[in-house]
Parts: structure tokens; C-alpha cells; sequence
């Protein structure tokens, strides 16, 4: 607490000034957080003060708040350039990050709990402090402002990626609110920019980028190797399971999910399931389901539809995936250096009415840039409207790809890799190949929402291609549904890349076609 007091002083967040009479004086209150390594250790103890932003008032103490954190995919396609262009991954924490940006809104605060001083003084804020509505906005700008004048282009496609072009090489820095990952092949590079950084702002140097967001990184001679064993260690000690029986696969494949499952108003197991936190476990597996585990999605997703009412049935289906969970925690993501060099190639699948309380579909689509890498961009979604056919589910996945491939395709653009060509797309569906490629069968088409016929200018102008894959070999059949365990292995080695541990056999590790 006295060290944060020392921070709060040293960055003149506030002035003591006499209890203004004709404005509304917002509180703090103390958090304490322990902070750990990768290995679970115990790293510092970190105490914080912390504004209550909602007694601010809209319009008079802030007005934008939105700022932006990177998005999975720019880190994943991060760590696969890194694997193959041999790129240095270098981790920085800025300390006391928000206190970096001045205010420019009018905001009292009451003075820290324990520490006092004056009669009947308070804060007149001049930093941004955490807690305050439009502090992750304020920092996120002088972040951005510090980056671009030190000749950084801001991505367009996300916020958070920042790059540099240094004769042939790029320089990358992405960040997430405080945390900063810096990419570059030359280490002078990295270090003069360790050196800009820790010029402007008080900095923590966590060198070779070994820790992420709840994320261990192991960085080798043409791989990167990512998994969140801790996180899942953590979550299966929070919810009671750390001594579990595992399952080899995270959902029955028999099992259906329905509001029928949900109990009814005032009844007993809905009293009983106020007491479970549903909500939390769902949670907790979106998180590793979006980061690192695609093959836990199409279930999590599925679990996602009953958060506001679960009954039993859900609750157990979700234990269910911490249990699929303790016997695969040290499976993760593999990205490896290919030597036919990177090329965005991916797999498309739809469930046809598999949602049975409104009979909509579900879509699935997986992207990776190395044939035998982990995929760099994955989704399980139900449709937003029902579908008359498998062969209109299809079409409507393949259209939710296709804004996916246009919006990679213009990431990578932006950091150094072209993407020449037309990127291949594999779909098990032979109608919806040529519904995508012609005009046919306007008779069971004419009803589609015009918004899924793009599809069919992005396959005349060569930006996608669509390829036929069987359906036994189809890994974005993963995205959709539950699988039988031979089946979910073959796909889950397809999307997680290189060899993975918990898996019988070899397993494909390339594309299925």
C-alpha cells in the first residue's frame, strides 16, 4: 500500500484541495491482488487504490469510455510468424500504467482509507486512476500516441497491433491494456525500443516472452508452444475438481441441450442451482475454449444458451468439460515453421438444425497458416436464422468463412505477409460448393438474405476457393457438434498442431485433403 501511495505521489495523480460544495465527491477502496509466474509461484503482492467509477456521473465526470484489448487472433498469428520467420518474442509490464494519463475531466475523489490527511480535504484528480470509467480509454491513447511517434503504424483491423518496417524486417508490438509482447528478428531492435519505452514510462522488464494472460509460452528453434495447464489447474481447484475422474471426451455424443432442461420458476432445483456457479464454469471455459482449446467450443457454446436459467443437465454437461479438461490439461497450441513457407488455408462445416429449441444451425470454421501448425482462428456460432436444408446451413457457414478470410487476409497484409492468390476453403457439402460458384437452384435460394450471397463475387474474384473434403475428414466438424473420441483426436491433432500429448496414435496433423 505504501508503495502504490509512492506511485500515486510520484505521477501527481491528485492535489489536495478544500470539499467542493456543488459536486458530487466519488469514493475508493483498497484491492489487493497476489500476482504468480508460470509455475504457480507466488511473484509480488500488489495493492491497489481504486476510484468507484459508477458513482461518477455520465456526461460531467466522463463521456468516452470504449478501449480496445487485441484480439486472439492478431497473438495467435503473432506466435506463428514468430515460429517461422525465427521472430524474438520480448514481454514488457507497464508499472502503474493509467497514472501515465492525465485527466480531462473534473473528478474529486476521497482521500485513501488509512493514510488521511488534512481536515475535510479531498482529491482533485489529475491522472487517470483505476477504477474511473474513461481510464483504460485515457491510457490506451497516450500508449498509442507514445507508439506512433516513435513511427508505428496502428493496424486498422486491430487497434492493439502496432507495427514498424525497418529496411526488410517488420518490428511488432501488441498490446493488452498494460501488458506489451514486442516481435521483431533483430534483438537490437527490441532493444532499443525496451530503451524508448523505459524513457517514457516506468517499466517492468519480463524479458524472453515466457507468460501471457494466463498463458504459458515456450519459445524453440522454429516452434512456439502454447498452453494454459495453470489456468485449467486453477479452475479445477476453484470448482472442485482437482481430484476428478477424467473423460476422453468433453460432451456425450447422444447429448442434447434444451430449455426443457431448464427448471421451472420456484421449483426445488431451481433453488439448488442458485447455489452453483454455472455462470462462472462457463465462463471460465469460453476463456480457454477462445484462447487455446478449440476443441471444447461447439460444447461451451452450446452450455452458453442457459446461463440466465441452467438446470442439472447443464451443469453436469459443464463439469463434464472440466473432467474432459483434467485429462487433457497439457494439451495446447503448436505452431511450427513450415518449409513450403505460410499459407492461409481453412475448413468450413455447418450442423444442420441442431439447436432444438428453435431448430437453427450451428456454423464452424477453422483457419491456420502452416500445414502441420495450430490454426490461428477458429468460431462455433449458432446461425442467426433457421435454414430450410443441410445444403442452406452449409451456405450460410461458408459466408461467416468468407468474412473471416477477408478479414485475416488484410490483418496479414498489414503485418508483412501477402496472402497470393485465392485462399483455399475445404467444404464437405457438394451443393453448397456449386450454390457458392453458380447461380443454381434460385428456386430453394431465393429466400437467403442477401447478405450470404457475397460469397459468391469472393469465389468469382479469386479471393477464396472452395475445395471438397470428405466428411470423416473434415476438422472443422469439431466446431459444430460432439464427437465420438477416434474422431475428435483425428481433428483436435488437425487444430492444435504438432505432436500432442493424450492423443492414441499419430493422428493427421495436416488438413484433411
Amino acid at each position: 500500500m505504501q508503495e502504490e501511495l509512492k506511485s500515486l505521489d510520484e505521477n501527481s495523480t491528485w492535489k489536495l484541495v478544500d470539499r467542493p460544495k456543488d459536486r458530487k465527491v466519488i469514493t475508493g477502496r483498497w484491492v489487493y491482488k497476489i500476482k504468480t509466474d508460470e509455475q504457480g509461484n507466488v511473484d509480488k503482492f500488489k495493492a491497489r487504490y481504486v476510484a468507484k467509477g459508477f458513482m461518477q456521473v455520465p456526461g460531467l465526470d466522463f463521456h468516452e469510455t470504449y478501449a480496445p484489448t487485441c484480439k486472439p487472433e492478431t497473438m495467435r498469428i503473432l506466435f506463428a510468424l514468430a515460429a517461422q520467420w525465427g521472430l524474438h518474442l520480448h514481454q514488457m509490464d507497464v508499472k502503474t500504467a493509467y497514472l501515465n494519463s492525465p485527466l480531462n475531466e473534473t473528478v474529486y475523489m476521497e482521500q485513501p482509507e488509512g493514510f488521511v490527511e488534512g481536515r475535510d480535504k479531498v482529491c482533485l484528480l489529475q491522472r487517470s486512476l483505476y477504477g474511473l470509467k474513461q481510464a483504460g480509454r485515457d491510457w490506451y491513447q497516450t500508449l498509442s500516441s507514445f507508439l506512433e511517434e516513435a513511427g508505428f503504424t496502428r493496424s486498422k483491423n486491430d487497434y492493439c497491433l502496432f507495427t514498424k518496417t525497418t529496411g526488410d524486417e517488420f518490428c511488432y508490438v501488441l498490446v493488452w491494456v498494460d501488458d506489451i509482447i514486442i516481435g521483431c528478428k533483430d534483438e537490437n531492435h527490441i532493444s532499443k525500443l525496451r530503451k524508448d519505452f523505459n524513457q517514457r514510462f516506468k517499466m517492468d522488464d519480463r524479458g524472453s516472452l515466457s507468460w501471457f494472460l494466463g498463458m504459458a509460452i515456450e519459445q524453440l528453434p522454429g516452434a512456439v508452444i502454447v498452453n494454459q495447464t495453470q489456468y485449467i489447474d486453477e479452475v479445477l481447484r476453484r470448482f472442485g475438481l482437482a481430484d476428478c475422474k477424467p473423460v476422453s471426451t468433453p460432451a456425450d455424443v447422444n447429448s442434447t441441450f434444451s430449455k426443457d432442461d431448464c427448471p421451472a420458476v420456484g421449483s426445488a432445483e431451481a433453488s439448488e442451482m442458485k447455489d452453483n456457479d454455472y455462470r462462472g464454469i462457463v465462463g471460465c471455459l469460453l476463456y480457454l475454449a477462445k484462447q487455446t482449446r478449440p476443441d471444447i467450443l461447439a460444447t461451451v457454446s452450446r452450455l452458453s444458451r442457459y446461463l440466465d436459467n441452467p438446470g442439472k443437465a447443464h451443469w453436469i454437461a459443464a463439469r463434464r468439460v472440466l473432467r474432459y479438461l483434467k485429462g487433457t490439461k497439457d494439451l495446447g497450441l503448436a505452431f511450427q515453421r513450415d518449409t513450403d513457407g505460410l499459407q492461409l488455408r481453412g475448413a468450413c462445416d455447418a450442423d444442420w438444425a441442431s439447436d432444438v429449441d428453435d431448430r437453427r444451425s450451428t456454423t464452424g470454421f477453422a483457419f491456420k497458416l502452416q500445414k502441420k501448425g495450430a490454426a490461428i482462428s477458429w468460431n462455433s456460432k449458432k446461425q442467426p436464422t433457421a435454414a430450410i436444408s443441410s445444403s442452406e446451413a452449409e451456405y450460410q457457414a461458408m459466408a461467416a468463412a468468407v468474412q473471416e478470410v477477408l478479414y485475416l487476409r488484410s490483418l496479414l497484409e498489414e503485418m508483412g505477409f501477402k496472402c497470393e492468390g485465392a485462399t483455399v476453403i475445404q467444404e464437405d457439402n457438394q451443393s453448397c460448393i456449386k450454390m457458392c460458384k453458380n447461380p443454381v437452384m434460385q428456386k430453394r435460394t431465393k429466400h437467403i438474405d442477401v447478405k450470404h450471397h457475397f460469397v459468391r463475387e469472393r469465389v468469382e474474384d479469386g479471393t477464396v476457393e472452395l475445395q471438397y473434403c470428405a466428411t470423416e475428414d473434415m476438422c472443422a466438424d469439431l466446431m459444430t457438434k460432439a464427437l465420438a473420441k477416434p474422431k475428435l483426436e483425428k481433428h483436435r491433432v488437425q487444430l492444435l498442431g504438432g505432436k500432442q500429448s493424450g492423443t492414441s496414435g499419430e493422428g493427421q496433423t495436416e488438413w484433411g485433403c
